[in-house]
C-alpha cells in the first residue's frame, strides 16, 4: 500500500511539472522564459513530493514508520523524473504535437 502511495505521489509530481513546462513551451518562443519556467516546474515538482509524504504521514500517523523511508528511498527517482518531464514539456512535446498536426 505504501508503494502505491509513493508512486501515485511521483506521478502527480511529474504531471504537475510536465503541465507547467508544457504551458511555457507553448506560450513562449525564446529560450530564457522557457528556461525560467523549466526551473519553476522542476522546483515545484520536487517540493511537492515531500509535501505529499508529509500529508500522508500526518493523515496516517500509525504508518509513519513505513511512509517516511519509502518516500526517502524514491527521492532521486522523483528528482530525475520531474526534471526530465519539465525538459520534455518545455522543449520537445510541443514540437512532437506540431509535427503530427501537419501530417
Amino acid at each position: 500500500m505504501v508503494k502505491l502511495g509513493v508512486w501515485a505521489a511521483t506521478a502527480v509530481c511529474m504531471t504537475v511539472s510536465l503541465s507547467i513546462s508544457f504551458w511555457a513551451g507553448r506560450r513562449f518562443e525564446t529560450f530564457w522564459p522557457k528556461f525560467v519556467f523549466f526551473l519553476i516546474a522542476s522546483v515545484i515538482g520536487i517540493f511537492l513530493f515531500p509535501f505529499f509524504g508529509g500529508l500522508w504521514a500526518g493523515a496516517a500517523p500509525q504508518q509513519e514508520h513505513l511512509i517516511d523511508p519509502a518516500f526517502r528511498k524514491q527521492i532521486w527517482t522523483v528528482i530525475g523524473g520531474v526534471v526530465a518531464m519539465a525538459y520534455f514539456g518545455a522543449w520537445r512535446l510541443h514540437e512532437i504535437i506540431d509535427s503530427r498536426r501537419k501530417i
